[in-house]
């Protein structure tokens, strides 16, 4: 049992570094995922995908952290 246990340790530390990059991220893909609701909603879908990608190109520019797939 004890071994199994061991087993979880790693696992919960691994998720625990992921948390940490998402809240890293977390700044970049509020403000982009915002500005998406709240601007980009009446137009097409490749227009919403050209103007989001200039939004995270702006925001790494700008060193606001992101997601690298938002």
């Amino acid at each position: 049992m004890i071994n199994n246990l061991g087993g979880e340790k790693d696992r919960w530390g691994t998720l625990a570094e992921e948390l940490k990059l998402s809240y890293e991220h977390l700044t970049g893909d509020v403000l982009v995922s915002s500005g998406i609701i709240a601007y980009l909603g009446a137009f097409t879908p490749t227009y919403r995908k050209e103007i989001s990608q200039d939004w995270i190109a702006k925001c790494k520019e700008k060193e606001i952290l992101g997601s690298e797939k938002f």
